[in-house]
């Protein structure tokens, strides 16, 4: 019997047809969506009105107040736009979302098919489109987001606006559909993948040519202002003028998971055991180090801080509490960066933690999952042996990377050091298509 007809009767058992015939009817109803557009659009007459004002729109990949991540990007972002005088013009991914880092919003991601006229009407003064990648390009959140952010790229060009799609992850099993989406999109969308795998992968699915370039949290300064006040903050000062070193840790639910979305109370408790041993061995053979817990998110019941405050009393309870300390307030993400700047080495789990401590020249070793932190560490030239698996993990492996960490940190700052100029120009690549467009102007003035 052929492969055919043994996997027929299977899909027709299992109910699996009706899935896939409907994943077909959602990937044609998406292109048609494309051709519709396109018709009306082009029955709007609208056109580009060309200004200097250097006015861009920016799309955030979740709606407010998202993850400190998503925060991140978007001060990476307001960064490079406040210090070349490029005015923003928010695009609300749900009515009423207010971001404390962007002004108002001028119009609201549009819903349904006859909503882009209004959307086009309203986006048809600006210069630029950007919309932020992140991680939800590949459809890992839903391919209807990524397919609605395609269109709003797709639309900018129809209307003469050039757009950017802003660093972002992309992994193997991208849905053909989003494929074949992409593909859509001419050369006034600039489409940046945030690590080497990211692109190599992108480029071989889709056969076209990304832009490789470095996440733009990169680019969002510290702020340490608000932190002054903070109890933490002042048992940092108290460790230092010890003479004392300090290990930024974060746990987090990600790295517990064998499936990504799913959480798993004793896999968390797992994990949490599986920190406290590593942990606790690394203090009793440096005394001079002591541990704070730096939660990335604080959402959910198994979120980053719980499993903070459940790891920071396990590991104070076995040695000194003078030793360990939390982040048990909430903070921007600048404060996190400027926790981050304190430390002499960070452990993490959270992608734009790592990001943080590493642009601000503090040495980082990650638990890797999802394929997240390999393109980054290879990308920045870290080194690879500081990736922890967490399907390989046990507590001396994970005290093995600890000791690696903490015992060449002058080494590692230097290495970051010398990669400073080299990451900063890759995360202004992000900017490059705009800032061409900009010049053209600029030389026809």
């Amino acid at each position: 019997m052929s492969l055919k007809g043994v996997v027929a009767p299977i899909i027709r058992a299992t109910g699996l047809a009706e899935s896939l015939k409907y994943m077909r009817d959602k990937r044609n109803r998406d292109i048609q969506d494309f051709d519709q557009l396109e018709t009306k659009i082009a029955s709007l007459g609208l056109e580009k009105k060309v200004s200097s004002k250097r006015r861009v729109a920016v799309l955030p990949a979740a709606g407010a107040p998202g993850g400190l991540g998503d925060e991140a990007l978007l001060r990476g972002l307001m960064a490079y736009c406040s210090k070349h005088e490029i005015e923003v013009a928010p695009i609300a991914v749900f009515p009423g979302d207010k971001w404390d880092m962007l002004p108002e919003a001028i119009t609201t991601l549009p819903r349904s098919l006859d909503d882009w006229e209004r959307f086009a009407r309203d986006i048809q003064e600006l210069d630029w489109v950007y919309i932020i990648g992140a991680d939800i390009m590949d459809g890992g959140y839903g391919i209807s987001n990524t397919a609605l952010r395609i269109k709003v790229a797709y639309v900018a060009n129809l209307l003469g606006i050039g757009a950017t799609i802003t660093g972002f992850s992309f992994n193997n099993s991208c849905a053909r559909v989003l494929l074949d989406l992409f593909r859509k999109l001419s050369k006034k969308t600039a489409i940046c993948l945030r690590d080497p795998f990211s692109k190599e992968r992108f480029d071989h699915q889709t056969g076209l040519q990304a832009t490789q370039v470095t996440d733009l949290a990169f680019l969002m300064p510290p702020d340490l202002e608000v932190l002054e006040n903070r109890d933490y903050f002042c048992w940092i000062n108290s460790v230092q003028e010890q003479g004392g070193k300090l290990l930024g840790l974060n746990i987090c639910p990600h790295t517990a998971k064998s499936d990504y979305g799913k959480q798993d109370p004793q896999a968390m408790l797992n994990q949490i055991m599986l920190y406290e041993e590593a942990v606790v061995a690394f203090l009793e053979r440096h005394p001079e180090y002591s541990v704070l817990l730096i939660p990335h998110d604080y959402r959910g019941i198994l979120s980053d801080l719980n499993q903070s405050l459940i790891l920071a009393n396990r590991i104070a309870r076995r040695l000194s509490k003078a030793r360990v300390n939390v982040v048990d307030s909430w903070c921007k993400a600048n404060e996190i960066k400027a926790i981050a700047s304190l430390m002499n080495v960070v452990f993490t789990g959270r992608m734009h933690l790592a990001i943080a401590s590493v642009s601000s020249g503090t040495p980082v070793a990650c638990f890797t999952y999802q394929d997240k932190f390999e393109g980054l560490f290879q990308l920045l030239k870290l080194d690879m042996s500081l990736l922890a698996k967490v399907s390989e993990s046990s507590p001396e492996s994970l005290l093995a990377i600890l000791e690696k960490l903490a015992g060449n940190e002058e080494g590692l700052r230097e290495s970051i050091e010398q990669n400073a100029t080299y990451v900063k120009n890759m995360t202004n690549t992000n900017f490059a298509l705009m800032e061409e467009y900009f010049s053209e102007i600029e030389a026809l003035a």
